[in-house]
């Protein structure tokens, strides 16, 4: 189930339910380049800028408030800064176009 309005999606995950959100103003990451090293790592856990989003799928799925977490998983999502597609030709590769 998800709920745009509210940000937050819900899931069966393994006999559980999986919670999850985006942020309207999402803390920016990697600015100055991504360690080669990092395919598939995480974030450390922010559970302060989870409340919000935990207090939105309660006020969708009350229930939830009375559910214990499990696991958090805080990772990198590949959005342009201005949230807008990036389209053309790549400026060091010539006849190399991006449609992401």
């Amino acid at each position: 189930m998800r709920d745009p309005d509210r940000l937050v999606y819900f899931r069966e995950e393994v006999g559980g339910l999986l919670m999850g959100g985006y942020e309207r103003s999402p803390l920016p990451w990697g600015l100055d380049g991504i360690p080669r090293d990092f395919t598939h790592r995480l974030l450390a856990p922010d559970w302060e800028r989870f409340d919000d989003l935990m207090a939105q799928a309660v006020s969708r799925v009350p229930a939830i408030g009375r559910a214990e977490v499990i696991t958090m998983i805080n990772g990198p999502e590949a959005f342009t800064p201005d949230g807008e597609f990036i389209l053309g030709e790549a400026p060091e590769v010539g006849g190399f176009f991006v449609a992401a």
